[in-house]
């Protein structure tokens, strides 16, 4: 049984304001989640935040977090002291 946790395949309404640049139709958290989680700490608010939060595991977010070279660094410093 697959919870909320579980890949979620489309991106809500609200948030594809910050995919201008991107076929939506296209995007999936199951091929493209670190792309979609950077984006999203970057410059979402905090409907799409949450939304994140919510279906998305606290590892895979740690994980761009040390990993991506596309977060800034006031993005990054705010969310590694936010998930501590």
């Amino acid at each position: 049984m697959k919870t909320k946790h579980d890949i979620i395949d489309s991106i809500p309404t609200a948030a594809e304001k910050y995919f201008w640049d991107c076929d939506i139709s296209e995007l999936s958290m199951r091929e493209h989640h670190q792309f979609i989680i950077e984006r999203i700490l970057n410059f979402g608010d905090d409907d799409a935040v949450r939304w994140l939060f919510d279906h998305t595991n606290r590892a895979q977010i740690k994980n761009v977090l040390h990993n991506s070279r596309n977060l800034s660094e006031k993005t990054r410093n705010f969310w590694n002291i936010m998930m501590s």
